[in-house]
């Protein structure tokens, strides 16, 4: 229906007209296919024309920098006082409408980036996304303002890549709890430092992870006061050159255990010093060692370090007389990567494989921690009282009862165990484990190997 000439709207639209039309006379800046900037000198305004709505993202942008809007039928102009910020922020606009017309508006990219990122993003965050959304849409660096320049920088993202980490089951009930961080650390190049009492499977724990985790080649030195440093990085022996296992595995891209490092004399320790520094570099041609030759070796990447002790290498212990202190330096090559083993019952018992010699080994270690006496229960003693149940079970089974003494058996074990204590130690830990009930009449015999006897 139409409107009388003189009617609110029809007036407000005659308004509006003679606006835009002022509006529409400044000098023009840029144009592109849907969208015109123009400067205005006579009045220092500056001018955003578009075809159509611009998008509640534009919208809100250009609220934001004051920008107001006077808009009739089919034309919509945006307009502010003129300042550096404006002028270039109006150019970026325009500029990006024309490449987004030839693929996905960019007001739909900025909507599409504010539902998913959130309504409070701010100018920098929005833009980027923007881009990113409108599938090629490019908007120039050198077109926005230096606040808005300000604000990318402080939101800038480092980008790299990570490498793969490698797959593998956990089984969870056989390994050390903190099985996946060592793997991790030696993934990452970091030298490991696992600490704990003889017997907790250190060393275990330490082959297993190189050979079962990385299938990788292992060279262990076995750590003493007496170690010679044709050991570590090769040197002249009677049968000739020699080298070391440290430039052996370095070359090899092997797994170097120092077993029992803490013992090792803090001179010949030194040796290690440069090749665990040099071993924590990213790139492995930056990483260069040199043998007793004087020859210089590249890092091979697949290269790892993994060390033992019982006790931390800067301390001294009674039990573990044959440690020495260690240098700084050295203990700094295994900073952020030390771990403390400790016996775990669930994981002793998942490898033990056999409940009934764990319970019987674990009540004579309890007896030991208790009493405070100079002896442990390794995972050595565990197995070899494994080993000689079963050969024993064997021999049992397969001829008869009087067989079980025609070789080492459980009951031998125990009895050479026992050996190494004192008589008056030897009662308490015969009387605890109800050794002339259990043991020495072979009444173990009908014990079932999955319950926990002497618990």
């Amino acid at each position: 229906m139409l409107r009388p000439e003189n009617s609110y709207h029809a007036v407000r639209y005659k308004v509006l007209q003679s606006l835009l039309l002022t509006l529409q006379k400044g000098s023009v800046v840029q144009v592109t296919a849907n969208c015109v900037v123009r400067k205005h000198t006579i009045n220092d305004t500056i001018t955003i024309e578009f075809e159509k709505y611009p998008g509640k993202g534009v919208y809100d942008e250009l609220k934001k920098r004051g920008f107001q809007k006077v808009s009739t039928r089919g034309e919509i102009v945006w307009w502010a006082k003129m300042t550096d910020e404006r002028y270039n922020f109006a150019l970026a606009v325009c500029k990006g409408r024309e490449e987004a017309g030839k693929m996905k508006p960019v007001e739909k990219a900025v909507t599409a980036a504010r539902a998913e990122k959130a309504d409070d993003i701010d100018d920098a965050k929005l833009l980027l996304a923007a881009q990113r959304a409108a599938q090629g849409v490019k908007i120039s660096y050198d077109n926005l303002d230096q606040t808005l320049k300000d604000k990318i920088e402080s939101t800038r993202l480092v980008k790299f890549d990570l490498p793969p980490l490698p797959t593998v089951a956990f089984n969870e009930e056989t390994l050390d709890p903190q099985y996946k961080r060592i793997v991790d650390d030696i993934y990452r190049g970091s030298n490991v430092f696992l600490v704990g009492g003889a017997g907790t499977g250190k060393t275990f724990l330490a082959k297993k992870i190189a050979t079962d985790m990385f299938g990788r080649k292992t060279y262990t030195i076995n750590c003493s006061q007496w170690t010679s440093p044709v050991e570590i990085i090769g040197g002249q022996t009677i049968e000739g050159y020699q080298e070391g296992k440290l430039i052996r595995a370095w070359n090899e891209g092997a797994i170097l255990i120092l077993d029992e490092m803490p013992k090792l004399d803090p001179n010949t320790a030194g040796l290690l010093n440069d090749a665990l520094s040099e071993a924590q570099k990213p790139d492995p041609r930056q990483s260069i060692i040199e043998n007793a030759r004087g020859e210089k070796f590249e890092r091979n990447p697949n290269f790892g370090c993994i060390a033992t002790g019982n006790v931390y290498p800067n301390t001294t212990s009674i039990a573990y007389g044959a440690n020495n202190k260690q240098d700084l330096s050295l203990l700094d090559r295994f900073a952020g990567s030390t771990y403390w083993i400790e016996a775990d019952p669930t994981i002793e018992k998942g490898w033990l494989g056999n409940n009934m010699i764990w319970s019987l080994c674990n009540k004579i270690r309890e007896i030991i921690e208790t009493r405070r006496y100079e002896s442990q229960v390794s995972r050595r003693f565990m197995q070899t009282c494994r080993n000689a149940y079963i050969a024993e079970m064997h021999r049992i089974k397969e001829k008869n009862v009087q067989a079980a003494n025609d070789g080492h058996n459980l009951k031998s074990c125990i009895d050479s165990f026992m050996k190494t204590f004192n008589a008056s130690q030897k009662q308490v830990i015969e009387s605890a484990i109800d050794y002339s009930t259990k043991i020495e009449l072979y009444q173990y015999r009908k014990f079932d190997v999955n319950k926990e006897v002497w618990s």
